[in-house]
């Protein structure tokens, strides 16, 4: 059984989408900076196969996320249910 992301990063490969969800996971499970997350998209954007990691759009996206999941939402709007 293979593992699908629901989030969407902007990533023009799946693998990339996967690589950038690491971050976002890094991020959020491990309370990592600003900076810190910055940094990782950087060397990741490095990677010939990732540079959109660098785009603005893939940022903004992965903040969202961030933010989002402060927020109690998910997936762009998507409201976490609460047990």
């Amino acid at each position: 059984m293979s593992y699908k992301s629901k989030i969407d990063f902007g990533m023009y490969s799946r693998e990339g989408n996967l690589k950038v969800e690491e971050i976002y996971l890094c991020a959020v499970l491990g309370e990592k900076s600003v900076g810190w997350i910055w940094l990782k998209l950087k060397e990741l954007g490095e990677d010939k196969r990732f540079e959109e990691a660098n785009d603005t759009s893939v940022r903004d996206r992965l903040y969202t996320e961030i933010a989002a999941c402060e927020t109690g939402e998910t997936n762009y709007g998507t409201k976490k249910e609460s047990n």
